[in-house]
């Protein structure tokens, strides 16, 4: 079960065209390769900002770096972007849905699932993970086509689904940043 996704995250990422059309089944199936891909991405991004934390944090101790730390960091690393993900495909399907597509929201988680796979495994990266979310991004879509959505509506709804959200974050660090900053200089 678990090796069996371990190499299925390989077929998304290196030929998620050809691995998209092979897909069907329930929920089971891309909530199980979720829950174990994230936890494969928890513990690298995990290790590698405690790997790194030294460096970029050069005003801190090391000794602040325990095993509660770590732990807690691991959790909360996990939860957060487990609901992210999830969040994002439900929100890319409200896309999807305005867009036209009528195969329900299963084939939506299926490609934000199974077209993550590149941020899965390389997200901890620090220069290169825009790279790698760029590449899940173009998977999801890739995702999307194979449910029998044009690619100019696939990549229409990826697309509407980022800049929209990147328009409410960005409004909202707007409204809010100030405040903060101001809260933080207290």
């Amino acid at each position: 079960m678990c090796w069996s996704d371990l190499r299925k995250s390989g077929r998304y990422f290196l030929s998620a065209d050809r691995a998209f059309p092979k897909e069907r089944g329930g929920w089971r199936e891309p909530l199980r390769f979720l829950l174990l891909l994230q936890a494969v991405s928890s513990v690298l991004t995990t290790a590698a900002l405690f790997a790194l934390y030294p460096l970029l944090v050069p005003a801190f101790p090391v000794p602040l770096l325990t095993l509660e730390s770590a732990l807690s960091t691991l959790a909360s690393n996990y939860l957060v972007f487990l609901i992210l993900t999830l969040a994002w495909a439900f929100w890319l399907h409200l896309w999807v849905a305005l867009l036209g597509g009528r195969a329900g929201l299963l084939p939506t988680v299926r490609s934000v699932v199974y077209g993550s796979s590149p941020r899965f495994w390389f997200l901890w990266v620090p220069l290169a993970s825009f790279f790698f979310i760029l590449w899940a991004a173009v998977n999801t879509a890739i995702g999307l086509r194979a449910q029998r959505f044009s690619a100019g509506r696939a990549i229409g709804a990826v697309a509407l689904a980022v800049l929209i959200a990147l328009l409410i974050v960005g409004g909202l660090a707007l409204l809010i940043g100030p405040e903060l900053l101001a809260l933080a200089a207290v």
